[in-house]
């Protein structure tokens, strides 16, 4: 893999390059014909990614964590191979550790080996990209943009990743240095027994990513740096700003899935309610009602909703707009039809409360005894605005 203006073979900056991803990388980008200088923090795993390719691929025991690591890093490649055309920064870490276990200390690891790392490793090669015109591919995850219960820092580093990614493309064009990022599934890699799992851990994980992969299979690092070579690729000169899944279709699954998920529970509360589908959706845009399930239980969800798409309709066939709606909707205590309400009281109660609540601070007493009245009057239990 020649440099794109010269036949001077590349030279490509592999972080976590002792296993999985990383290893698979530098063997792609060493078989194509760059130099590799592969980074990782154990000297062993690192010998073994050698191995391949001694004479293109030159281990970097190094910490991309430590305080100098990323200058060390940059000097130690430029000194080996004068140049950098291509940064990939692979290294990540998974930890065990959830929202209620979480310390200070295993937090900053994290997003120092995840976030911080990139961060101040792409700002140290940046002048040799710049004199190479170069390419930075990250390696994220196919949940950055997802949920992922147990795991969360490591999802919201690497989605963090990805803004950087978008914003460094627009940021870094002008100085002809390109910016991608893949982002794989599950792949069959190291990084959580890395993490500490239990064997049973490993398999719940594994079996909750592949009920959720369409291909149904995991996948090999070998696919992953496949891709990550074709971003880096000459040929690939106007890609750039671009996150490139690789996870066998699973991040169209869930976000076809939760489409699904909200048709099931529209169409519920449609028969629950005797609605449309089209309205409720259309409540549920203007902010009126919620699709989503209460902790209440289905039932009481349904009923109260229910209740409540009956308050709505009413209110807007009483010729109350939307605004109004919003404001006296939950003001009603129960439905509208258990009290001898007018369309004109309503109307009236909906635009004086509206009012009120403007000028709360001032009005706490004559708010009161408005609804109050409104109370006596129409036989409706009216709540004051809080």
């Amino acid at each position: 893999m020649a440099s794109p203006h010269s036949k001077t073979p590349r030279t490509v900056l592999v972080t976590g390059a002792g296993s999985g991803i990383g290893r698979a990388t530098a063997h792609a980008f060493a078989d194509a014909g760059a130099h590799v200088v592969a980074v990782g923090r154990r000297e062993a795993p690192l010998a073994e990614t050698a191995a391949h390719d001694p004479a293109r691929i030159s281990p970097l025991v190094a910490d991309i964590t430590a305080g100098d690591g990323p200058e060390s890093i940059v000097r130690t490649a430029l000194d080996r191979q004068s140049r950098i055309d291509v940064l990939v920064n692979n290294a990540g870490i998974v930890s065990t550790q959830s929202l209620r276990t979480y310390t200070r200390a295993a937090v900053e690891h994290q997003l120092a080996t995840n976030l911080l790392a990139p961060v101040l490793l792409t700002q140290a090669a940046l002048p040799a990209l710049e004199d190479s015109r170069g390419v930075i591919v990250n390696v994220t995850t196919s949940v950055g943009q997802r949920a992922w219960p147990g795991n969360s820092l490591y999802a919201a580093g690497k989605a963090a990743l990805e803004v950087l990614t978008r914003s460094w493309a627009a940021e870094f064009a002008p100085l002809g240095i390109r910016v991608a990022a893949v982002a794989p599934g599950a792949i069959d890699t190291p990084i959580g027994e890395h993490s500490g799992h239990t064997p049973e851990q490993q398999a719940a994980i594994r079996a909750w990513q592949l009920a959720h992969t369409p291909l149904g299979r995991v996948g090999r690092p070998e696919e992953v740096a496949w891709a990550i070579t074709q971003l880096a690729s000459p040929q690939a000169s106007f890609v750039t700003g671009v996150i490139l899944p690789v996870d066998g279709g699973a991040g169209r699954r869930m976000r076809l899935t939760r489409m699904a998920e909200r048709r099931m529970r529209i169409g519920e509360l449609a028969e629950a309610t005797g609605t449309t589908p089209r309205a409720l959706r259309h409540y549920e845009q203007a902010g009126l009602i919620s699709s989503e399930r209460a902790a209440n239980g289905y039932r009481l969800y349904a009923t109260g909703t229910a209740v409540r798409v009956r308050n709505v309709r009413r209110l807007l066939d009483v010729g109350l707009t939307l605004d109004d709606v919003r404001v006296f909707l939950p003001c009603l205590d129960g439905d509208v039809t258990a009290g001898p309400a007018s369309a004109e009281a309503l109307r009236v109660a909906a635009g004086r409360l509206a009012v009120l609540d403007a000028r709360i601070a001032a009005q706490v007493e004559v708010r009161d005894r408005l609804a109050a009245a409104l109370r006596q009057a129409t036989g409706t239990h009216v709540r004051p605005v809080a």
